[in-house]
């Protein structure tokens, strides 16, 4: 049977190691495999890269976005009120899908935070450039493609 999880002791915690799901999610370039922070499971390579972003997570860091995300918050609360609460000369006000407008509330926020503007998500009200399109795409590929492999490797040791 193949072990997915192998543990480890370390200040004790333990930690599953990463499968062979990851791997499938390694960009290519030059016709070579290329690792990233994600999809590495070698955990000397993932520790080293790691420690590079470590403090993009702080706490501290984190609360200096706060501004970022109140701007970006209002412009969703405007637009909000202006898509969704306003009637139409027949009293009816526009249904909106919480769920995807919320998507692109958060891809604005991203925005905001790593390039200090947003991409114009809530303005437009639609996927800009077809992003959460593609990343969609992409997840329905990794995931039975990730899932599949690990299957193969369960019937092959």
């Amino acid at each position: 049977m193949l072990c997915l999880f192998r543990s480890r002791a370390k200040n004790n915690n333990v930690r599953p190691a990463q499968t062979q799901f990851y791997p499938v999610q390694n960009s290519i370039a030059l016709g070579r495999r290329v690792q990233s922070l994600f999809s590495s499971t070698d955990e000397a390579y993932h520790a080293r890269f790691r420690r590079c972003v470590n403090s993009a997570f702080a706490l501290s860091t984190l609360l200096s976005y706060e501004p970022l995300v109140d701007a970006t918050t209002e412009v969703f609360l405007e637009q909000t009120e202006k898509r969704f609460c306003s009637r139409d000369s027949s009293g009816q006000s526009k249904s909106c899908e919480f769920a995807r407008w919320l998507q692109l509330y958060a891809f604005d926020v991203v925005g905001q935070m790593t390039w200090s503007k947003r991409l114009g998500f809530i303005e437009r009200g639609e996927d800009v450039d077809g992003i959460i399109e593609f990343i969609a795409g992409f997840l329905a590929y990794a995931a039975p493609v990730g899932a599949t492999l690990l299957i193969l490797l369960t019937w092959t040791t």
